[in-house]
């Protein structure tokens, strides 16, 4: 399961010369979920990470993370690398706009006091960050920084697959790119090849255009993956057409179906040297063929029942049942109880469950003590759309501060923390026994590093229920697992009847028939 990146050698301090170009690097990051009830914030004390200054190469350096590849590739291609601040929230809902302001402020002043004038800057943003206000975050950063650093100044912005891209966002920077691969196994390549774009870019020897081709899809993220088809297709389409003379970079994102904003849906967006008309042309050509694809997109899921039935009978190994209803990465609270009734409702063994949040179940599970029996009231305490609590009965296998280090291929080799962490066998009905994680944070469930921090046997698990939409996949691949999604209720279910839309753009498919 652990992931070691090809090519990230252990190298410190790293060396860069004083002088040529000069590009900062910073990164103010939040997925919004316009449904959710858990505030946003970008406050310090609550960020999943966070660093300013140096403290970007400590956290981040030989990390398989945005930064860490921004690092790495900068000491290959021998460019001064300037860190200015690295901030990653957790999914939520919208963010103060005072708080982000205030991370403004403190970029623009790191900017501007710098001992000589940054020749580019590259930005790590969600593309689907949003304000209290109900506006695009991540576009009114871009106009902030725009009246700091000047019009003139080369800004390269790398965006998640799922952004919602529309021309505004576009208009603040230089040079646009995201992942050609969902889950976005493909960031150092992709981060590398946007940072030489973007010294090219500084050097005069392109001259960078963008084109935005709205596609009225709105795609639940499940349905996002590049490993099957049609995504598949187009995105190798993709590679061959940024491959092209004149093409700097091109790009299909399929948006976030969970923020309801105007510039909601999927985006082809193609940066072109020079030519706006090829750019055009592009984005077009690629727009046109995932239109043409669209009833691929969607396929029939299991429910949890059928899902924890299909794992329970297989004997062909490990069963993976994405629990897609509340997935903390794009904004679940992580208290769902759906999977957590099904798998004590049926009995489950040699199953493990990752997670379920509830600080005041992990306090109760603490105070107990290792080894001891408890009964707890688990789950469902502050969004009743996931599920209700549930009371189970157990014991205490392991208690954990929840801090862990990241194994798989997305972001490997960061430190995170899930937060006070328990372990509890929990008993089901006809003998069941099975792991259930609790922890005090909501986790994205797309890494075995929290599962082996806390002592859970992978290797001897039949059934394994991870609360994500479709990150999970870069550590746990078809072929060597059997990937059972299953479309549990939530805030980022698949079936987006569920969403009281009403400032998403109409018509849009598959809520319209187009």
């Amino acid at each position: 399961m652990e992931y070691n990146p090809p090519g990230f050698r252990a190298i410190w301090p790293f060396a860069w010369s004083n002088d040529g170009v000069l590009i900062g690097f910073a990164a103010i990051h939040q997925r919004t979920n316009t449904f959710s009830r858990v505030p946003g914030t970008l406050a310090q004390d609550r960020l999943r990470l966070r660093a300013f200054g140096r403290e970007i190469l400590q956290t981040f350096a030989h990390t398989r993370s945005v930064a860490g590849s921004f690092l790495a590739s900068a000491e290959r291609l021998g460019i001064r690398a300037v860190p200015l601040l690295a901030v990653y929230a957790r999914a939520s809902g919208p963010v103060p706009s005072s708080e982000l302001q205030a991370l403004i402020d403190r970029l623009s002043a790191q900017i501007c006091g710098y001992s000589r004038p940054l020749d580019g800057l590259f930005l790590h943003l969600s593309g689907t960050m949003l304000t209290d206000g109900g506006v695009s975050a991540d576009a009114w950063l871009l106009q902030r920084l725009r009246e700091t650093v000047g019009a003139s100044l080369p800004i390269a912005v790398f965006l998640d697959q799922v952004a919602n891209v529309d021309a505004e966002l576009v208009s603040g920077a230089t040079i646009v790119a995201g992942p050609q691969q969902w889950p976005p196994v493909d960031i150092p390549v992709r981060v590398a090849d946007l940072l030489e774009r973007l010294v090219t870019t500084v050097e005069g020897r392109i001259r960078p255009v963008t084109a935005v081709h709205r596609v009225p899809l709105l795609l639940p993220l499940a349905a996002q993956r590049t490993d099957r088809e049609p995504l598949r297709a187009i995105a190798g389409h993709v590679r061959e057409l940024e491959s092209r003379s004149g093409v700097v970079a091109v790009t299909c994102f399929g948006g976030f179906p969970y923020a309801d904003v105007p510039m909601a849906g999927a985006a082809v967006v193609v940066v072109a040297d020079r030519s706006l008309t090829r750019a055009e042309e592009i984005a077009a050509e690629v727009s046109e063929h995932l239109w043409a694809r669209r009833s691929e997109l969607l396929e029939p899921g299991l429910n949890i029942e059928q899902a924890v039935h299909t794992a329970m009978a297989t004997d062909q190994g490990l069963a993976v049942i994405a629990e897609l209803g509340d997935a903390p990465e794009a904004g679940g609270p992580g208290e769902g109880t759906t999977a957590l009734w099904a798998l004590l409702d049926l009995g489950a063994e040699d199953a493990a469950l990752a997670i379920v949040v509830d600080p005041a179940a992990v306090q109760d599970a603490v105070k107990a003590g290792v080894g001891s029996d408890v009964e707890l009231s688990v789950g469902g305490k502050t969004d009743r759309r996931h599920g209700y609590p549930i009371d189970v009965r157990g014991r205490v296998l392991r208690i954990s501060d929840g801090t862990y280090r990241r194994r798989g291929p997305l972001d490997s080799g960061l430190i995170e923390s899930a937060g006070s962490s328990v372990v509890i066998e929990a008993h089901g009905r006809h003998h069941g026994r099975f792991a259930l994680i609790l922890t005090s944070e909501p986790v994205a469930a797309n890494d075995p590093g929290l599962l082996q921090a806390l002592g859970v046997p992978i290797e001897e698990l039949r059934c394994l229920v991870l609360k994500s939409a479709v990150e999970y996949l870069a550590a746990w691949e078809p072929g060597a697992v059997s990937v059972l999604p299953a479309a549990t209720p939530g805030i980022t279910t698949p079936d987006l009847l569920f969403f009281p839309y009403e400032r998403i753009p109409r018509p849009i498919w598959p809520l319209d028939p187009l």
